[in-house]
């Protein structure tokens, strides 16, 4: 798993995650406030076993807007089931473009 954005002072960066552990436990431990990713304008390629899928998303804790950016998912198919082998992102709050239909449920 990778993270790309920019920090607060405008430096670029990319972090990596060896392990899905610190996400589990980010999104399973409970909270006050329900954690919400919208995804649209999902684009899917297929070659074989191997496909990538890119989406736009916005991050929303409870009604608060947090985030926004692109996910690619690759994956491969094993046994007929398409299971999730890499996942980077994009991570800005500034300059999203939101669907007025999805920033709309937030209001």
């Amino acid at each position: 798993m990778a993270t790309i954005g920019t920090d607060k002072d405008g430096k670029q960066f990319i972090r990596y995650e060896s392990s899905l552990d610190r996400l589990l436990k980010v999104v399973g431990t409970p909270h006050a406030q329900v954690f919400n990713e919208t995804i649209w304008d999902e684009k899917v390629s297929i070659d074989g076993n191997f496909a990538q899928v890119w989406t736009s998303y916005a991050y929303y804790l409870g009604k608060k807007f947090s985030h926004c950016g692109a996910n690619a998912f690759h994956l491969v198919k094993v046994d007929g089931s398409w299971k999730i082998f890499h996942l980077a992102f994009t991570r800005q709050s500034e300059g999203c473009k939101i669907p007025k239909t999805i920033s709309k449920q937030f209001e």
